[in-house]
């Protein structure tokens, strides 16, 4: 890179482009006011000749030259304007590229806030599936409910009529006890009377009770 950086500066400098040109320019002013100032009676004519041609060629040159350096001038003017036009085409590029890369960090954004979302949804998703529907539930509450009413009547009851049976059977062991009571004095009046009395006298029968038995269903 440094050898054409080198190689175009010497060839700037061969065509004129820096004190060459104004050496030229500087010769062709020498030849010019030899040339006016030669006496054509005591000059050469031939010395005239080639000093014409002289001034010739350095206005060729000059004129080369000119138009070269034009040449260069616009052609660095079209190559500047194209590389504004491409600067300015690269900067838009670059803003639309800032551009794309912020609407994707927006749209990565909202992937990542979506993709959250639907791993909350399908976490939640799998909670519900874990546990009945709330119709079923309220039909099975319902049902429990019920059976515990019911077992609850049950018991109930259950417990009057155990009460019932309580009841009774305190009455069956009180008669009882009664009854057992009247056999025993039974038993010592006969004992009294055998001692007492002769052995015709009869046995008086045992008193009835009005008891009957109980239905203890």
């Amino acid at each position: 890179m440094a050898l054409e950086d080198d190689i175009m500066r010497r060839r700037l400098l061969i065509d004129g482009d820096g004190a060459g040109d104004d050496r030229r320019i500087n010769t062709l002013l020498r030849n010019i006011l030899k040339f006016a100032c030669a006496n054509p009676e005591s000059s050469d004519a031939e010395d005239v000749h080639n000093q014409y041609q002289k001034i010739m060629f350095s206005l060729g040159q000059a004129r080369f030259s000119a138009e070269k350096i034009s040449g260069i001038y616009s052609m660095n003017v079209k190559e500047q304007r194209n590389y504004d036009k491409q600067g300015k085409e690269i900067e838009r590029k670059i803003e639309e590229a800032f551009e794309k890369i912020d609407s994707c960090k927006k749209e990565f954004i909202q992937a990542k806030r979506v993709r959250r979302n639907r791993q909350e949804y399908d976490s939640l998703a799998k909670q519900i599936d874990k546990h009945p529907e709330r119709l079923l539930t309220t039909a099975k509450t319902e049902q429990l409910e019920k059976e515990l009413r019911q077992h609850a009547e049950t018991k109930q009851l259950l417990d009057n009529k155990l009460d019932l049976r309580k009841k009774q059977l305190h009455v069956l062991v009180h008669t009882l006890h009664e009854l057992k009571g009247l056999l025993e004095d039974d038993d010592s009046a006969l004992l009294l009377g055998k001692d007492e009395e002769p052995a015709e006298n009869p046995i008086s029968p045992v008193p009835s009770t009005d008891n009957s038995p109980m239905d203890i269903n």
